[in-house]
């Protein structure tokens, strides 16, 4: 009779035992479970976040380069005169500082200017000279008019102009502006100086002083 209520007592207290034991298992894998939760919450606000943060970064990049793209398209299109000029090239007198001019390229730059007798014939003339148009680099006072000077050669006759077998120097013939030099237009068979406001009318060339030349002007004073 004792050792059955021995017994009795011992399966009491391991069934009591279990319970405890149970309970606090259970309870053990509920704060698994909630700490569980909170990490796969806390993994997917982190997830969003990133997601968002590279969206907003990724947006702000495209921005930035829309903004980039506009400022590089509207310097392409300031203006029509896109070739530089360097210190002393000059396309008006505006280029220029000072008491400097702009002069064309070949314009006279000399000191001292003389003036010719002019001639309306190369009868006129001495032998060996003709009655044809100055150069334009020739430094005459007074400017246009015919004047007695040696038959021409390719070097002596201005852009645009080529060496007659007469010895005057003759507008190139042409039939398209290919044939004709940077500047210039075929206009009635012969190649004419083109008549600008901005460089984008000179083909290629520069829009100095208001006509298409292969070079920009110069800046210089004036000489007396």
């Amino acid at each position: 009779m004792r050792t059955r209520s021995f017994c009795l007592v011992l399966g009491l207290l391991a069934a009591c035992g279990g319970d405890d034991d149970g309970g606090v298992d259970a309870a053990t894998n509920d704060a698994g479970a909630v700490d569980g939760g909170q990490d796969a919450g806390g993994g997917e606000d982190a997830g969003a976040g990133e997601d968002a943060g590279g969206d907003e970064d990724a947006g702000e990049g495209e921005d930035a380069g829309g903004d980039d793209a506009g400022l590089d398209a509207g310097a392409m299109d300031a203006g029509t005169d896109a070739a530089m000029l360097a210190d002393g090239e000059c396309r008006s007198e505006a280029d220029c500082t000072g008491f400097m001019s702009c002069f064309r390229p070949g314009d006279p730059f000399c000191g001292i200017c003389m003036d010719p007798p002019t001639c309306a014939d190369s009868d006129e003339c001495s032998d060996g000279q003709v009655c044809d148009a100055p150069s334009r680099s020739a430094c005459l006072c007074g400017g246009g008019g015919m004047i007695c000077q040696a038959h021409c050669s390719e070097r002596t006759c201005d852009e645009g102009l080529t060496c007659d077998a007469d010895g005057l120097c003759k507008a190139t013939a042409c039939t398209n502006d290919d044939e004709c030099p940077s500047g210039f237009a075929c206009d009635a068979e012969t190649c004419a100086r083109r008549t600008c406001t901005t460089d984008a009318q000179c083909a290629g060339a520069y829009c100095v002083r208001g006509s298409c030349f292969s070079e920009p002007g110069f800046c210089s004073v004036p000489p007396a």
